[in-house]
């Protein structure tokens, strides 16, 4: 993995040995509107020789990246680069090789916090040692290894162009897998594992659906005793590396890195740098995150060496009894396809509010056994509170206690919507008080029984109107379940609003004609 990494960071002329480009930024394309020598590319048919020696079946998945800008005349210039993603393919030889398994990396680099770099990119050095030939180095290292096995799924190794200009290589791959409806059974996106100053440790980051895999990487950590320490992370906002494309293609991914804080140490100060080189590998964290995540897939895609994993435990689609109007009776079937008894599966229950600052809401918890062949029926009276679309999510073998041989079938969600006759409720309004100096944007929030047209009045204490939005139904404001709007506070009548109380009134009319108000107070102080 080390001769990997400086084989990338020097990035050797495939064709001219004596030649070193030492960048491999993704816009030092050959087929591009904007001549360049093609470093970038000569880095992919590394790549791509590589995968190809250890037998594996190789494509380059081709994409075309415009930049418009302006030219001196101030006249708009598009300019075009065809970019490549590399990819390589271990068919699956069982029941489940219709799914896929992705290990991945970004292969391009860049060095933007050089001096000059907007203007001589072209010659600029971005060695990307760390930032991400060493990602690049585990992703080209799984695939040698794991190539000499067969497994139940199948395993995509890829590297992505086009990942520091905004993930350009992996949305384009995300995007089409979701468009021909392709299974992804779940991603391992690597960037950047070469660094660590102190204590061995890497971050692992998922969104709420992904929880299960950082878990799976967990399980593997200690069933292996391998000496790194292990931080999970679920940050959905945490989109700035390639598993984020996959999240937004509603898939399964989670990032395995050294560090997320760039105020800490654990981030590579040299990253973006011409000294991202090398000699600031650690080469303890590469081996030790490289055994962690090659045990790890290889547990996940199923090895058929053995008979060992032989538990499948799934859930049936959530099926809605109702008893009253707020409240509902779930079920649903545990099942164990498998062959063996599962013991200690954990189930959990959970509630997911319309309201999206509210967090979720566990509403059981329960560990059972399930005999093989075998299933458990839940069955649960929940109540909702919310008016609006409530989300019951049902989620098995969440500690992996149970590592069975597919996991793609642990969770199932509904929707249930809660509508009633014409209401509003829990109308507020925040800052109050608000201090016209300092927030100059005041949220009025509230729930809607229905779609309804929405009128927002904010008059002074003697009635005289400062503010006035017509919302109309169905639209942010008027619509069912929870609803949040925004004023910049300004001025009126051209002249700053003083100081004092005000009333903030909501109206609102359904479909019928009804009509409902409320008020509340609100203080500005300037």
């Amino acid at each position: 993995m080390m001769k990997t990494i400086y084989d990338l960071q020097e990035n050797v002329d495939v064709n001219s040995p004596d030649k070193s480009y030492k960048s491999r930024y993704c816009l030092r394309v050959r087929e591009s509107s904007d001549p360049t020598d093609g470093a970038c590319d000569n880095s992919a048919e590394y790549i791509y020789s590589k995968f190809a020696s250890y037998g594996l079946d190789v494509e380059y998945d081709s994409f075309i990246h415009t930049i418009t800008k302006k030219s001196d005349d101030n006249k708009e210039i598009t300019e075009s680069y065809k970019m490549r993603n590399v990819i390589a393919t271990l068919p699956g030889k069982g029941v489940n090789k219709d799914m896929t398994y992705i290990i991945c990396s970004h292969y391009d680099s860049i060095a933007g916090l050089s001096a000059r770099w907007i203007w001589d990119w072209k010659t600029l050095p971005a060695p990307g040692a760390d930032d991400n030939a060493s990602g690049t180095a585990v992703v080209l290292e799984s695939a040698r290894i794991l190539s000499k096995y067969d497994f139940d799924f199948t395993i995509k190794f890829i590297t992505f162009s086009g990942e520091e200009l905004g993930m350009f290589g992996s949305k384009h791959y995300a995007g089409n897998a979701w468009k021909l409806n392709h299974k992804i059974a779940g991603v391992i996106n690597l960037d950047m594992l070469g660094y660590d100053p102190d204590e061995l440790d890497i971050d692992i980051v998922t969104n709420e659906d992904s929880q299960w895999m950082a878990n799976a990487i967990y399980y593997i950590l200690n069933e292996h005793f391998i000496d790194l320490k292990v931080n999970r992370t679920i940050d959905p906002k945490m989109i700035y590396s390639d598993h984020s494309s996959f999240w937004k293609s509603g898939y399964n991914a989670v990032l395995v890195t050294e560090g997320l804080d760039s105020k800490s140490n654990e981030l590579s100060p040299m990253k973006h740098t011409p000294q991202d080189t090398i000699d600031n590998i650690n080469p303890d964290l590469l081996l030790k995150s490289a055994k962690l995540i090659i045990a790890t897939l290889a547990r996940l895609a199923d090895s058929m060496i053995d008979d060992v994993i032989n538990i499948d435990l799934a859930i049936t689609p959530i099926k809605i009894s109702q008893l009253k109007h707020k409240s509902i009776i779930i079920n649903a079937n545990i099942n164990n396809y498998g062959v063996r008894d599962a013991t200690g599966v954990k189930i959990q229950v959970w509630l997911v509010p319309p309201e999206s600052w509210l967090l979720s809401v566990l509403l059981k918890e329960l560990t059972l056994d399930i005999k093989a062949n075998s299933y458990y029926e839940l069955t649960e009276p929940i109540r909702l509170n919310s008016w609006g679309d409530n989300t019951i999510i049902i989620r098995i073998n969440t500690d992996f206690h149970v590592f069975e041989s597919n996991f793609t079938n642990n969770v199932a969600r509904k929707i249930i919507s809660l509508e009633d006759e014409l209401a509003i409720s829990n109308f507020i309004i925040y800052p109050n008080p608000i201090i016209a100096n300092k927030h100059y944007e005041l949220n009025i929030r509230y729930s809607l029984s229905q779609n309804a047209d929405v009128t927002l009045n904010i008059c002074d204490i003697v009635g005289k109107l400062i503010y006035s939005q017509k919302i109309a139904i169905g639209e942010n404001g008027g619509k069912l379940g929870p609803n949040n709007i925004k004023w910049v506070i300004n001025s009126h009548e051209n002249k700053p609003i003083a100081s004092g109380i005000y009333i903030c009134y909501a109206t609102v009319i359904g479909e019928d004609g009804k009509s409902q108000s409320i008020a509340r107070k609100l203080a500005l102080i300037r």
